[in-house]
């Protein structure tokens, strides 16, 4: 194995264990990645949420500020950290940053 693959192995298991969710989105908006924190707090199988569009996991009053936080990071290459809500499979509000 190699260094570069050795960092990548290191890095996805450092993901998949930390104890926040994380998930990635590409750019047309989809889940391109969940880790298990994720897939455990949202109550979806990682099957469900990779392909999904973000827009289904925030609450609606807030997509206005979520979506003009994806175009400021597509933009200038930022996001910046702030309060929002999600919803989870059942459509339980929870709060996240």
């Amino acid at each position: 194995m190699d260094r570069i693959q050795d960092n990548a192995e290191l890095f996805e298991q450092l993901l998949e264990r930390h104890p926040d969710a994380i998930h990635s989105v590409g750019r047309d908006g989809l889940i391109i990645y969940a880790n298990a924190t994720a897939t455990q707090l949202l109550g979806y199988s990682n099957e469900e949420l990779v392909g999904m569009p973000i827009s289904n996991l925030y609450a609606p009053e807030l997509m206005g500020l979520v979506e003009s936080g994806f175009n400021r990071l597509r933009r200038e290459g930022e996001l910046s950290v702030c309060d929002s809500a999600v919803l989870d499979k059942d459509g339980k509000r929870i709060a996240v940053e």
